[in-house]
């Protein structure tokens, strides 16, 4: 799938969401300090427990499964409108994933326990989800692939040939006459650093990211995530210990900062009040690949984004594709 279209796509899953009610505007002969006076104090975020919230998502998992099985049910109907809602229905199966990392990164931040099999959960259903969408004929959602690539590095060591497969293609960006959208520089540096992890080097097209993202309202703070994931990635494939370390400490910094913002699928970037349960899976998969190396600092890393478990053989999740 081209880049564009891929991009097109994911803008579809998200333009139908509905959107918080405008709050009022004061009366414009009203005073500055009437303002302050009247205007209500925003309320701190109530949150739910983490054990409410691990068990919720494992409820919400249960019901999308549930669901889905309907929807393959429905495929087979005569009436094209019920054939037109199975396949909403079964649009749902890529949340999946997303839900059971989360599970797992709340166990991670918090130390309830190894995550290990919520995150390899989470690989699991991204390879049902493929399969299943083969075998009765409907498209896949792939938006999660970048997740997925950097859950499997975490968990395994390694990303799958059949997980790299699904990660788009963005070479495109290099010639790129038109400078990128917010939406093409977000995710695309994601799915390049990915793809990077995979192949040992950063893309060609790498630098479109830097140069797409300066002086660009609301890309700042991607801008930075950027510049300091490519410190990281480039200290790690050069086992240069120190700048290791230093750039640890800004990805650290840069993740805290997420907590004040309010963006979707906070659960999962750590974006909003949340963000203390939450892991940088970018950090994690980075630290991931070298961990193992001869002088890895281990001891002067004080990140919470550091893999302390073992790892897992994911090849039986392949699907048959």
């Amino acid at each position: 799938m081209a880049i564009k279209d891929f991009i097109d796509k994911l803008k579809g899953l998200v333009r139908g969401a509905e959107r918080p009610a405008a709050p009022a505007v004061p009366s414009p002969v009203a005073t500055s300090q009437s303002k302050r006076a009247t205007q209500p104090r925003p309320e701190k975020p109530t949150l739910i427990s983490p054990e409410e919230q691990i068990a919720f998502t494992r409820e919400d998992i249960e019901r999308t499964l549930t669901a889905i099985k309907t929807g393959y049910a429905l495929l087979a109907h005569s009436d094209p409108k019920e054939v037109e809602r199975a396949h909403r229905i079964i649009g749902n199966h890529y949340t999946t994933t997303p839900k059971a990392y989360v599970i797992g990164q709340i166990k991670w931040r918090l130390a309830l326990g190894d995550p290990s099999d919520d995150l390899e959960a989470a690989v699991k259903h991204y390879a049902l989800m493929l399969q299943e969408s083969k075998q009765y004929g409907v498209e896949s959602n792939t938006y999660w692939a970048h997740l997925v690539a950097f859950v499997c590095v975490i968990v395994s060591g390694s990303i799958p040939t059949w997980v790299v497969q699904t990660l788009p293609e963005l070479s495109e960006y290099a010639d790129r006459k038109k400078r990128l959208t917010p939406w093409e520089v977000n995710l695309g540096y994601q799915f390049a650093l990915a793809r990077a992890l995979h192949e040992g080097r950063l893309p060609e097209y790498w630098s479109r990211f830097h140069s797409d993202s300066a002086e660009r309202t609301g890309l700042k703070r991607i801008r930075l995530s950027i510049i300091t994931y490519e410190k990281l990635f480039t200290a790690a494939q050069q086992r240069n210990w120190d700048e290791l370390v230093s750039a640890v400490e800004e990805a650290d910094a840069n993740f805290r900062k997420r907590g004040s913002g309010g963006a979707s699928y906070s659960d999962v970037f750590g974006d909003g009040p949340y963000n203390s349960r939450s892991i940088d899976f970018i950090v994690a998969a980075i630290l991931r690949t070298v961990q193992s190396e001869p002088g890895f600092p281990r001891a002067r890393i004080k990140s919470p984004h550091q893999w302390k478990w073992g790892t897992r053989d994911l090849s039986p999740l392949a699907p048959t594709l």
